[in-house]
């Protein structure tokens, strides 16, 4: 099983928990985490409640549908707390195309983000697949992420404009350098 070790304390959680990760599958969580985390995660982002909706009708495919949507996020636990997860879109294979990640707002900044897209990394070299994309915001609410993605081998492809302004950008992962080991496949 992968484990990850938090970078600096785990402030925020109480009852002394443990300060490691673990990776568990949709089975794990309640209906309705998917849409928390994220409502959570972009607290502050202006066009936040223009995704809400978008959310929600995520969680319910995932929660309805374990076997297949559900079966392609990864949720991230410190102790018994979920804190974060990662999804991905299978159907490009080999490329897979990462979808919403994302971490507790009270653990940012602490390699919670890193760990759990490393963890997904991991999972899609093992099943065969040759790349990864991710798609981000250019806006400064984004800026963390575009960080992480270059921190874990990600490199800018492309930006896509809207009316003339870059709105998002692309990234590209040749799986192929990725490490294939010490992979948790949702706690198995």
């Amino acid at each position: 099983m992968a484990r990850f070790e938090l970078a600096g304390e785990a402030t925020g959680l109480a009852n002394g928990r443990a300060d490691m990760l673990d990776f568990r599958p949709i089975a794990s969580v309640a209906r309705g985490t998917i849409c928390q985390l994220l409502n959570a995660s972009y607290e502050g982002w202006p066009d936040r409640d223009e995704h809400v909706e978008n959310w929600r009708a995520a969680d319910q495919e995932s929660f309805n549908n374990p076997d297949t949507v559900g079966a392609c996020a990864v949720f991230t636990f410190l102790g018994n707390e979920v804190i974060g997860f990662v999804s991905w879109d299978p159907r490009e294979f080999p490329t897979a195309i990462i979808g919403h990640n994302c971490v507790e707002p009270s653990l940012r900044g602490r390699g919670v983000g890193k760990a759990q897209l490393r963890n997904l990394l991991r999972i899609l070299g093992n099943r065969s697949f040759r790349e990864a994309i991710v798609t981000t915001g250019l806006g400064e609410f984004f800026e963390p992420a575009r960080r992480m993605y270059l921190a874990c081998g990600f490199q800018a492809v492309r930006t896509v404009s809207a009316s003339g302004d870059p709105m998002t950008i692309d990234y590209r992962l040749d799986l192929q350098r990725v490490c294939c080991d010490e992979v948790d496949e949702h706690g198995s």
